[in-house]
């Protein structure tokens, strides 16, 4: 087990569990309304001057769950309500381990005939859609905020991602100064990240938290041009 492992808990040979979300008896959750991940389609860099992240084009099948009240007889009116039932869904889900963060809803391909459940009236469509989500890698260089400086690190969030820890080990011939707004100083560059410090960062390990529906990550300094911008 590496040094960044033992920091974000990680045990070797860690498991791809807990990836269902589907429907009709397939890793179904009880009050879930959208199906699994059915296929990957393939992957999209943005490239931005400070960063570099993943994003992936995944496509999706699912049920989406219409209530009476959304239920339009007019074509156009009915793809809205199942459009914005599934925007509601995919912002509930957040995350995956195996996909990341869902992050937009990009087009909607095909609403199959729908099903009235007899107790509620509402009506269950099998649709299938694209979706754009944001996944952590390891060796990414990404921008974060500091949102916490502490004697032996600071955390950070970066997007979506909100739990990302940057040890003292790692921030070479920088010093935790203790003082109204503590800091960490490197008086070699002259330079200083406290609450609210953009920094660039590495990213040395991620490990995927199923009861926060999130990523953990580790960070480094270790690299050329890193450090608070």
């Amino acid at each position: 087990m590496s040094e960044e492992e033992a920091e974000l808990g990680f045990e070797v040979g860690w498991s791809r569990e807990g990836e269902t979300f589907g429907f009709d008896g397939v890793g179904s959750r009880a009050g879930s309304r959208s199906a699994v991940v059915e296929t990957m389609s393939s992957w999209h860099w943005l490239e931005v001057p400070e960063l570099k992240m993943v994003f992936l084009d995944i496509e999706m099948q699912g049920n989406v769950v219409v209530p009476p009240d959304q239920l339009d007889s007019k074509g156009l009116l009915l793809r809205k309500g199942i459009i914005l039932r599934l925007l509601e869904d995919i912002a509930g889900r957040k995350a995956s381990k195996e996909h990341g963060y869902y992050i937009a809803v990009t087009a909607l391909n095909s609403v199959a005939e729908g099903r009235v459940q007899e107790l509620t009236g509402s009506v269950i469509f099998p649709v299938s859609f694209r979706c754009i989500t944001l996944k952590p890698c390891k060796g990414e260089i990404l921008v974060g905020i500091v949102d916490k400086v502490l004697r032996h690190g600071i955390f950070l969030k970066s997007g979506p991602i909100e739990n990302i820890f940057l040890s003292e080990k790692k921030m070479q011939d920088y010093k935790f100064i203790m003082t109204e707004e503590p800091s960490f100083v490197n008086d070699k560059q002259q330079s200083k990240m406290e609450y609210g410090s953009r920094v660039r960062f590495k990213v040395l390990g991620i490990k995927w938290m199923e009861w926060d529906r999130g990523f953990q990550m580790l960070a480094t300094l270790a690299g050329d041009f890193l450090g608070p911008i």
